[in-house]
């Protein structure tokens, strides 16, 4: 009880008055810097345990690019130059059949340092993502949630062609 109540007085004022992190966009830069994409392709990235990397919860690829080509949002293939979407799905089996996960997207293009405009690397300019834990019955919902960060996406890129 007493380790509990220090580590709080500790690491809560750190938390409440920690300067905000100026490498993060807000949600309204996040979706400025969408504006204009005139085509992007998306990267899947799935890490799963062999039994669970089986499942069909983590065939993602093919629903994902329809979902968003559907949308009207323009998919190419991966080249050189052209931002991407990264999405990455992260799931770990535990006992009593408990899946903690956590899946995270980020549009990731070509930007310039700031520090002096000729450097150009790439850069999340948009991100969202969401963890949960869901039993080993119910592994569909990773790609529900999947789908759920993929519809936020596809709002904001909707959002900054307006």
């Amino acid at each position: 009880m007493m380790r509990t109540l220090h580590f709080f007085l500790l690491v809560f004022p750190c938390l409440v008055l920690a300067p905000p992190a100026r490498a993060q966009l807000d949600v309204a830069q996040g979706r400025s810097s969408l504006r204009g994409i005139r085509a992007f392709s998306v990267v899947l990235d799935v890490e799963a345990e062999s039994p669970l990397s089986n499942h069909e919860a983590f065939d993602l690829a093919r629903p994902l690019i329809e979902r968003l080509r559907a949308a009207g949002l323009p998919v190419v293939r991966q080249g050189p130059d052209i931002p991407y979407l990264y999405v990455h799905v992260n799931a770990l089996a535990m006992e009593r059949g408990l899946v903690p996960f956590s899946v995270s997207l980020q549009f990731l293009q070509p930007v310039l340092l700031a520090r002096d405009r000729i450097t150009a690397v790439t850069g999340a300019t948009w991100e969202s993502g969401t963890v949960g834990l869901v039993s080993s019955d119910n592994l569909g919902w990773i790609a529900e949630a999947t789908f759920e960060l993929t519809d936020e996406f596809i709002a904001d890129f909707r959002t900054a062609d307006r």
